[in-house]
Parts: C-alpha cells; structure tokens; sequence
C-alpha cells in the first residue's frame, strides 16, 4: 500500500526484502532489496542484508559491490570483509581476492580468532592455497600459537606436503599435547607419508592420553599392520 502511494520510498520496499527473507521466499527478497537499493544505495542494513541473502543464494559475483559499499561504510567490519574475500574467490577473482586477504590478515583489528576463522572458511571453499597465505602469516605473527600450527600442518595434509604438515603438527602437539586432532593428525601424517615405524612409537608415546578414542585404536592398528 505505501508504495502505492510512494513509489519512490526505499524503506517500504527494504521491509518488503526483509519479511520474503523470513517467509523463505528469497527471489522475491532479492527483488526487494535491488528495487529500495536503487533508490537508497547508502543503507547499510539492507545492504548487509541483500549481500548476504546473495551468498545464501549462491550468487557470489552479485553480492560483490554491496559488500564493498559496506566495507566502506565501515572497514573495521571483519565479517563483511570475509565475506568479500570468499566472494573474490568463489567468482574467480583472483587478484582482487588475494590483495584483500593480505589486507585483512594485516589489519591491525584482526585477532588470531578472526584470521583462523578466515581461513576455516577459505578450506571449506576448498582454496587451500590462500588459506595456506593466512596460516603462515598468522604462524609467523603468533609463534606461539597451537591452532596456528595446527590448522596449517592439517591443511598441508590435505595437499600432500607430509614433511612440512609434520613439522607444523610436531610443533602444535608441543603446544597443546592435550588436544587429540593435532595428535591424531600427526600420525595420520605419519602414516600417509610411508613411516609407519615412526607412527607406532609416537602412537605408543601418547597412548596413556588418548587410548580410549575409536580413531587412536583405528591408527595404532594401520601403524602395526
């Protein structure tokens, strides 16, 4: 009725977007939001709101320019600026993916927690190689850090590089020696790298910490056949 009456009234068409979103009705949501859009670009809310719903619908190249309109509303936004980078990626922009990766894993508000969590979702892409870039960086910057190590000695895995994964998965189990999958991860390693005798004495090593687990019997057991 509002927009009857006004057609030129961003708002109305705004909360239109908003209620198909919630009624499960994206196409009509997105159609919404491209309409009050037009008339009111700068709205970040909607704008946060219609990128996202286009990530939802998988139309990773659309939700790219209203991402950037709210990252520069507000470049401190981590999460919009992850979502940029995954949109990047998912539409084959490649340069443009790897500079804003560089510029986030140097933002001087970027923590630990935000830059593993970037690359969590980089793996779950399946772009092994710029969440490697944010691993290393991150490992360089927190020596110190367990998850560091190990996400990327887990990711190394993932590519076949078994000599560096067992590097950095020797120094994760250093760290955290409580934590199973760094562990677990290493034999696994181990085991897929052909140095089975090396698996079973680590196995043997840190069976009084994890014997119970089904997956550590499951590996003791490759390490001694």
């Amino acid at each position: 009725k509002v927009i009857s009456l006004n057609p030129r009234y961003a708002p109305a068409y705004l909360n239109l977007g908003l209620l198909y979103g919630h009624r499960g009705q994206p196409d009509k949501a997105l159609e919404m939001y491209r309409r009050g859009l037009k008339i009111s670009p700068e709205d970040v809310g909607a704008n946060q709101n219609y990128a996202f719903l286009l990530m939802k619908s998988k139309k990773y190249a659309a939700a790219i320019e209203p991402l950037r309109r709210l990252k520069t509303a507000n470049a401190s936004d981590l999460s919009v600026r992850i979502g940029l980078i995954e949109c990047y990626w998912k539409s084959g922009l490649k340069a443009e993916a790897e500079k804003e990766t560089q510029q986030f894993v140097e933002a001087a508000n970027a923590s630990e927690t935000d830059k593993l969590g970037l690359a969590r979702v980089l793996v779950e892409d399946g772009e092994l190689e710029a969440a490697q870039m944010v691993l290393e960086h991150l490992v360089a910057a927190s020596p110190e850090s367990a998850e560091a190590h190990g996400r990327l000695g887990l990711l190394l895995s993932k590519k076949n590089e078994f000599e560096d994964a067992t590097r950095q998965l020797g120094r994760a189990v250093q760290l955290a020696p409580e934590v199973a999958e760094y562990s677990l991860g290493l034999a696994e390693v181990l085991l897929l790298w052909n140095r089975s005798p090396t698996a079973l004495e680590f196995l043997m090593a840190v069976k009084p910490r994890f014997e119970k687990l089904p997956e550590f019997r499951y590996k003791l057991a490759l390490a001694h056949f």
